[in-house]
C-alpha cells in the first residue's frame, strides 16, 4: 500500500512539472515566502541580518559571487537534464503509407469503392496546405536508373496547383519509382516520381485530415 501511494505522488509530481503546473509552483512558492516574510519581519534581528546580507549582495565581490552560483546551477541543470534531440525526419515512399491508409479503415480494393480517388485527392490538398511534406525526384525521362540517382527533393506546396497524383500505382504491382505527380493533359507531364512522405506526419495526417475526403467520390 505504501508502495502505491508513492508511486502516486512521484506521479502526480511528474505531472505538476508542466508548464502550467511550473507556474502553480511559482505562485505557490511566493505565496510561502510572503507568508515567513510576515511572520518574522517582526523579529529585529531577522531583520538586521537580511540587512546585513543585503549590502553584501550589493558590492561588487557579492554580485560577482551571486552570478558565478547561478552560473554553476544553471550548468548542472544543463548537464543533468540535456535537451533532447530534434526529431529526425523520417522518409517513406508514398507507397508504404497505404497500409497505414487501410489499418485507417480505407477501402482501396472492393469493386464499388473510389476511395484510392479520394486519397490521391487527398494528399493533394495537404501537399498544397503544406500539411504533409511531399519529397520527389526529378523524372529522367523514361530510364528509372537516372531517375533514381536523383536527389529527393521537398516539392513546394505550389507544385499541386497544377499537378496532381496518379492514384494507380499507390496500389498494386507497382514500384515505388511509379509513384508520380502530373499535369492533366495530352501530355501527361510528370516532373516528380517516387514520391516520399514523412513517416509520421503522414500517420497523424491520416487519422485526422485525410478522413474527410474518404467516401468523398461514389459511382
Amino acid at each position: 500500500m505504501a508502495e502505491g501511494l508513492r508511486q502516486r505522488v512521484r506521479s502526480a509530481f511528474r505531472r505538476s512539472r508542466s508548464p502550467t503546473g511550473l507556474v502553480g509552483w511559482l505562485i505557490l512558492i511566493l505565496g510561502v515566502a510572503w507568508a515567513v516574510l510576515g511572520m518574522i519581519s517582526q523579529v529585529q534581528w531577522v531583520i538586521d541580518q537580511w540587512r546585513t546580507v543585503r549590502d553584501l549582495l550589493l558590492t561588487p565581490l557579492g554580485t560577482a559571487v551571486v552570478i558565478v552560483v547561478g552560473a554553476i546551477i544553471v550548468g548542472y541543470a544543463i548537464l543533468v537534464h540535456p535537451v533532447a534531440p530534434e526529431k529526425r525526419t523520417q522518409r517513406v515512399p508514398l507507397r508504404a503509407i497505404m497500409a497505414d491508409a487501410v489499418a485507417e479503415g480505407w477501402d482501396f480494393t472492393s469493386d464499388h469503392s473510389l476511395q484510392l480517388l479520394d486519397i490521391a485527392d487527398a494528399i493533394r490538398q495537404a501537399g498544397a496546405d503544406g500539411e504533409l511534406r511531399i519529397w520527389g525526384r526529378n523524372r529522367k525521362g523514361d530510364f528509372d536508373p537516372l531517375t533514381l540517382a536523383e536527389p529527393l527533393l521537398l516539392l513546394p506546396p505550389e507544385h499541386w496547383r497544377d499537378h496532381q497524383i496518379d492514384p494507380m500505382p499507390l496500389i498494386g504491382p507497382y514500384e515505388d519509382i511509379d509513384v508520380c505527380s502530373y499535369r492533366p493533359g495530352g501530355d501527361r507531364d510528370r516532373p516528380y516520381a517516387d514520391l516520399h512522405v514523412d513517416r509520421d506526419e503522414a500517420r497523424h495526417w491520416l487519422r485526422t485530415s485525410a478522413a474527410k475526403f474518404k467516401g468523398r467520390r461514389t459511382r
